[in-house]
């Protein structure tokens, strides 16, 4: 069993695709225990806009690396409302892709007003995974903009398609704003934060 967790661990060190053979030898006093294993490095899958994987669908590709990026649960978590409102919370304001999850730390920080659609996020267990967030201003439009391939995939999975209607992100606009997205006809806005909007979580893989 011992030999063969090594064997397990040893598999992280190659990254070209293809089978290895080692030869692991553990030595103890009884003597020298040599054991063959063969590891097998499998290729990680392109991801492609629209797939269902990693607990979602899809809907933003890194283009640095194919094998990553973004994917947003196959449900809405219902409405909320963005929370705090007349209190500027520190770092909530990223409106970049990538900055989503970090604006969602900032708002659960400096935010204690319960069941807002930051907590929604945080708090979704979807597909088995926990570490979800609330998307950030770009990262919703880049949702909005795969609608059609998500809602497909979605509903294909037991999931349900977006509403005609406004989607709350995590990008603080000031202190009595932030940036939600229009999902009918695709305007973003800043509207007030205690304006109650729907919610559709995000994890990056």
């Amino acid at each position: 069993m011992e030999t063969q967790a090594l064997a397990k661990t040893l598999q992280h060190i190659y990254s070209v695709v293809g089978s290895y053979t080692i030869t692991l030898i553990a030595t103890n006093n009884a003597g020298a225990d040599t054991t063959i294993q063969t590891i097998v490095v499998e290729a990680i899958p392109v991801a492609v806009i629209g797939d269902y994987r990693d607990g979602g669908v899809v809907f933003w590709v890194d283009p640095n690396d194919n094998t990553h990026g973004l994917v947003c649960d196959i449900n809405d978590l219902g409405t909320a409302q963005w929370g705090c409102y007349g209190t500027t919370l520190s770092g909530a304001d990223g409106t970049a892709i990538g900055t989503g999850a970090q604006n969602t730390l900032d708002i659960l920080n400096g935010c204690s007003t319960a069941n807002i659609a930051a907590d929604k996020c945080a708090d979704n267990t979807a597909q088995g995974f926990t570490d979800w967030f609330l998307p950030s201003k770009d990262e919703l439009n880049a949702m909005y903009q795969n609608k059609a391939a998500i809602n497909t995939t979605a509903q294909a999975n037991g999931g349900s398609a977006f509403a005609s209607a406004y989607y709350w992100s995590s990008s603080e606009y000031n202190i009595y704003y932030a940036w939600e997205q229009d999902f009918y006809y695709g305007y973003q806005y800043n509207d007030y934060k205690d304006y109650t909007y729907f919610v559709r979580a995000i994890r990056a893989f």
